[in-house]
């Protein structure tokens, strides 16, 4: 801020903040006033005034927040605005932008002005002519005040109880000048409404031409969030398409009915469809009878409803409407067969991972997959890539994650006005793409169970005062959830929540991934627009949305299928405690498969109807599990027993050994196949998962006191039903 000296006219300083009804007292050639930055919250007398001006050079300053400046600056930020002494709002500082704060105090303050009897008829506009009712006027602050020397209808742009700017609109009696400005001059534009549109998560959402627009549509009930840019139609900018829009299945715009609005519309529709995938752009017309140049408004005005708009929406811009008709019978053999675009081999664990993604969608029948495999196994890959299928907001991937971070992820976390937190996980997908934090695992365990659809849970914060205090939270509802580690040794509470698969890890499937690999990062572009014009994957992803947006709760098992006997049969005659959660798996996995397809089955009144072609497919996906859920190990696991331990014993047993080594190990698989043993974690992973499992049991080696010889204890560890 300037600081040179200036002379000014006699009573100058003195008449200006009498004309702004600012309070001062008289010292000499100074002014004393209470500060405009905020910080004269004193109620008593003598603390109340410690700004000072001087009359003769206009220079001020505070001698409690240190602000300085002089009467031009002061000028300038005030911009015209009277504010009353009377109340603590009186805060705008003079070296810098009004902070959010004191820019809602202002609009609190024209908010009430716009109340006083003088000012009726600018009501009565609001109410009659623009249509907006009471309530609106009241929870948008809207109202009227003095800026840069005019009076002005005042918008406050209020995001996340922070005041952006105020959107200043001309008298409707004045029809000279501009009709819209912003205070502070130069605030920019924003997104009105940002911040409902990210709190919501929605799939959808309106973008209307304005903020009157805005406000008139959400007391419409429009069922989005709404949001509009405060720079006017036309102004949508790029990177907003980007933070805002990304991941919606779709968005509708309502501009003007005029030859403006029509373009903006259109080409706000292609720049969305040019920077999206996956969303469909629709325009909400303005009804031709109320003329070329109505707005939604108008439209609210002549009492058309939301409802009414909305089914007269029509398609201009990216994915099209879908066409349930256009679904067809898919099964798991064409399921694999388009999942392996991306994803080669593994043709049973992409089903599994795909099925439990989509099991987000029902109401309590959400699958858990724990997938455990050694480094560079592609756990992560798999899963991301079945994850790109699915709607961006509904997907919540976490590398590493403490139980607090993951609390108040803003993506489903809410604070309720009690202090409570609120973490919403309906119809949601996790994906931890490492080994999940120990603390956070156990606090989930209640939640892959399905205990209660409503689990409390306890954070402690750092208060004001620097002491520890507690926070009660709350998780909602059920994710589908994916779980990748490298660490095989799993606690036996999670062995049972969920479904245990590896990917592979044969010389095929490498060989495969190699090329897919090469294809991918050799023509990027050309390997994205294969996937984009695949009839195949759109079609899958548009079943997705379609399933999704349906909203079925509740999924059907007929008892003539015969469930529970199918499920003894592939068990064999043994049964174990874990079978009791098993079956629970087995009806989630036939859910799953039955609401995949959705589109072609019977829809009761209790629920979609599952089909013995659905239970056949779930017990053909249980084969394969089967191995793998009986021992609660992770199927890499297994395979070593199976493909190394045993072979290598029994080659061993010709020469009457009591047991084998993992050195002995170590050498018959670099002699099968060719590459070496990772002995540090045969010893630390598998070996103690084996041995848990009964599999496995020691013995001191006789010729070597200090080692242990494995002793394989189980000749076949696959049973009937199994299909590896």
């Amino acid at each position: 801020m300037s600081s040179e000296y200036t002379e000014l006219a006699p009573d100058e300083v003195r008449n200006y903040l009498e004309s702004k009804n600012i309070e001062y007292k008289e010292r000499g050639n100074e002014l004393m006033f209470p500060c405009l930055n905020g910080c004269d919250d004193d109620d008593t007398e003598t603390e109340k005034y410690h700004c000072s001006i001087n009359s003769t050079t206009g220079q001020w300053h505070c001698f409690k927040c240190e602000a300085k400046g002089n009467l031009v600056t002061l000028k300038k930020t005030l911009g015209g605005v009277a504010v009353k002494s009377s109340t603590k709002t009186s805060s705008l500082t003079a070296t810098s932008m009004p902070t959010s704060k004191q820019l809602l105090r202002i609009a609190e303050q024209c908010h009430n002005q716009l109340m006083q009897p003088e000012n009726k008829k600018l009501l009565d506009y609001l109410m009659k002519e623009r249509g907006l009712s009471l309530f609106s006027i009241n929870t948008s602050i809207l109202g009227v005040g003095e800026f840069y020397g005019e009076m002005w209808l005042t918008i406050p742009i209020i995001e996340d109880s922070e005041c952006r700017l105020i959107k200043l609109r001309r008298l409707p009696d004045k029809t000279d000048g501009a009709k819209y400005t912003t205070f502070p001059t130069g605030s920019g534009s924003v997104v009105f409404g940002a911040s409902n549109l990210l709190k919501k998560r929605s799939n959808q959402v309106l973008i209307c031409g304005g903020e009157y627009d805005k406000i008139i549509a959400e007391q419409m009930k429009f069922p989005m969030p709404i949001i509009t840019s405060t720079a006017g139609e036309g102004t949508f900018k790029d990177d907003w398409i980007d933070a805002f829009l990304n991941g919606l299945d779709k968005v509708f715009i309502c501009f003007d009915n005029d030859e403006k609005g029509k373009n903006a519309t259109q080409e706000l529709a292609s720049k969305i469809t040019e920077r999206l995938d996956n969303v469909g752009v629709y325009q909400v017309p303005i009804p031709e009878v109320l003329g070329d140049k109505a707005d939604l408004t108008d439209a609210n005005l002549k009492k058309f409803t939301a409802e009414a708009l909305l089914a007269q929406a029509k398609h201009i811009g990216g994915d099209e409407p879908i066409d349930e008709k256009g679904f067809v019978e898919i099964s798991l053999a064409k399921l694999q067969e388009t999942l392996g675009l991306t994803i080669t081999h593994d043709n049973m664990n992409k089903v599994i991972v795909f099925l439990a993604l989509l099991s987000a969608y029902t109401d309590h029948e959400q699958l858990n997959v724990f997938m455990n495999a050694q480094s560079s196994s592609g756990k992560t890959y798999l899963a991301k890539e079945v994850a790109k299928l699915f709607p961006k907001n509904d997907v919540h991937i976490y590398a590493r994650v403490t139980p607090k971070a993951f609390y108040y992820d803003t993506e489903f976390a809410t604070e309720s006005e009690t202090g409570d937190h609120t973490l919403d996980l309906s119809r949601k997908i996790l994906i931890f793409a490492d080994q999940i934090d120990s603390q956070l695992q156990e606090n989930l365990r209640p939640l892959l169970s399905h205990d209660a659809k409503k689990l409390p849970f306890k954070l402690t914060n750092r208060s004001h005062s620097g002491t520890n205090e507690a926070i009660t939270g709350y998780m909602l509802g059920f994710p589908a959830t994916v779980f990748c580690s490298a660490n095989m040794r799993m606690d036996e509470q999670e062995q049972t929540r969920g479904l245990l698969i590896s990917p592979e890890i044969s010389q095929e499937k490498i060989a495969s991934s190699i090329e897919l690999t090469q294809e991918r990062d050799g023509d990027p572009d050309a390997f994205e627009s294969k996937l984009k014009n695949n009839t195949d994957r759109k079609n899958l992803m548009q079943r997705i949305r379609y399933i999704r947006e349906q909203h079925i709760d509740n999924i059907v098992i007929p008892s003539e299928l015969g469930v529970v006997r199918l499920f003894r049969e592939s068990l064999g005659e043994t049964l174990l405690p874990r079978n009791q959660r098993d079956i629970q798996h087995l009806n989630s996995l036939i859910k799953a498969v039955t609401l995949l397809n959705a589109p072609t089955r019977e829809q009761a009144s209790n629920g979609l109807i599952a089909t013995k072609t659905d239970v056949d497919s779930a017990l053909e996906i249980w084969g394969y599990l089967n191995r793998s859920q009986r021992f609660g190990i992770p199927p890499q696991v297994l395979d070593f027993y199976e493909e190394v331990i045993l072979p290598a014993f029994r080659n061993k047993t010709e020469v009457k050994a009591v047991g084998i080594s993992v050195k002995e190990l170590a050498i018959y698989y670099a002699k099968t196949t060719g590459d070496t043993l990772d002995q540090d974690r045969v010893r630390k992973q598998y070996l103690p998962v084996l041995s848990q499992a009964g599999l496995i049991s020691y013995e001191k080696d006789p010729e070597d006191k200090r080692q242990r010889l494995i002793i394989p204890l189980i000749e076949n560890v696959a049973q009937k039903g199994d299909k590896k």
